[in-house]
């Protein structure tokens, strides 16, 4: 249901800003919140990652991917991520070659 919301919540980022403001009241009216607290929510998962420097879960990874699929991100962020998504990669690659 979460992931859902968050692909709507994008969908209704890329509107025009009036559309997009309007969907905003429209949710906050009806559910006590908008489609900001689901870009809010993605954006603290890849803080995190860049924290910590690694990526901790699969769940993360995913984000991770989602994230620098979107060219419009800071480049800064972007570069910091992908050498962070490599290294979590190889250590799957890794780990599914022990199998």
């Amino acid at each position: 249901m979460l992931e859902i919301a968050s692909d709507l919540a994008e969908g209704i980022y890329s509107l025009s800003d009036e559309d997009r403001n309007e969907a905003q009241k429209m949710l906050k009216d009806k559910y006590g919140f908008g489609y900001e607290y689901f870009q809010q929510g993605k954006l603290r998962v890849i803080e995190s990652i860049l924290k910590s420097g690694k990526v901790g879960s699969m769940s993360q990874y995913e984000k991770a991917l989602d994230f620098l699929s979107d060219t419009t991100n800071d480049q800064d962020m972007l570069v910091s991520l992908s050498k962070i998504v490599a290294a979590y990669e190889e250590k799957l690659i890794k780990k599914q070659g022990k199998k």
